[in-house]
């Protein structure tokens, strides 16, 4: 049960998560090492100069 929870959320945040990386790695020069499905965030590397930019992106919390 707890698999399948775990997949039909995978399934429905992957797409965002895809596109978020795909901006960090083309627009910003960064790089994701993690994805963290159950909280929907991703571990990122970006030069400092780009955090302003990532943080201006909609779907884009930084804490």
């Amino acid at each position: 049960m707890r698999r399948e929870i775990y997949r039909d959320i995978q399934n429905q945040i992957a797409p965002e998560q895809n596109a978020l990386q795909q901006f960090i790695e083309q627009n910003l020069g960064g790089k994701v090492s993690h994805r963290i499905v159950l909280v929907n965030a991703l571990a990122v590397s970006i030069a400092s100069d780009e955090l302003e930019n990532l943080g201006n992106h909609p779907k884009v919390a930084l804490r």
